[in-house]
């Protein structure tokens, strides 16, 4: 997984940004929106088969090829496909959502 971040000054890591941080209760506050998955199949989603993760990890057709293209460019294998799957029906939980959209997947 790749995840892009942009960088921080030096100034800002040894001060902080008081409108950027979230505090640990606003972060567990979130927890049960992750822990939909547990609900909606009995298990977490890093646990779903491949008939499940067709079932739960539904996504368009235009982000199926955008993610086929993606596998393809990267030469990444078929564990890696299912894996993507995977963690973004998690970033979609824990965003609320019911289905998976594209700014999950990317």
């Amino acid at each position: 997984m790749h995840i892009e971040v942009p960088s921080v000054s030096s100034e800002t890591l040894r001060k902080g940004n008081a409108g950027g941080e979230e505090s640990s209760n606003t972060i567990a506050q979130r927890v049960p929106q992750a822990q939909r998955d547990s609900k909606r199949q009995g298990h977490p989603n890093h646990l779903l088969s491949t008939s499940q993760i067709k079932q739960h990890c539904e996504i368009s057709a235009d982000d199926h090829t955008l993610l086929e293209n993606a596998i393809e460019k990267l030469g990444l294998s078929h564990r890696a496909y299912h894996r993507i799957l995977r963690v973004s029906r998690t970033i979609a939980d824990i965003g609320g959502e019911t289905g998976i959209q594209r700014h999950h997947l990317t």
